[in-house]
């Protein structure tokens, strides 16, 4: 909640939809309490409801612990799903 607040208040103008994901529901109940208006729901990043192309930006806070395998499988999900989601000029 906090990275995407941040991002928000650092983006030129006001977004018609902020869509968060994170896989902890606690994360995810903080950020509804100061993103009311945002669809937030549980996930890893590696599946955005969107469509292809639907995206201004994708923002990731990806986790830099754990096993280096999974670690790697998950960045490169993640990468994949915000290069299909962005639009042509988005920004990751």
């Amino acid at each position: 909640g906090k990275a995407l607040q941040l991002a928000l208040g650092m983006w030129p103008k006001e977004p018609s939809r902020v869509v968060g994901q994170d896989v902890r529901q606690a994360a995810l109940k903080t950020a509804q309490n100061t993103l009311s208006s945002a669809e937030l729901c549980v996930g890893d990043g590696g599946q955005l409801a969107l469509k292809p192309g639907e995206a201004d930006a994708v923002l990731c806070d990806l986790p830099n612990s754990g096993e280096p395998e999974e670690c790697e499988q998950l960045y490169h999900r993640v990468v994949q799903e915000a290069a299909r989601v962005l639009r042509s000029q988005g920004r990751l």
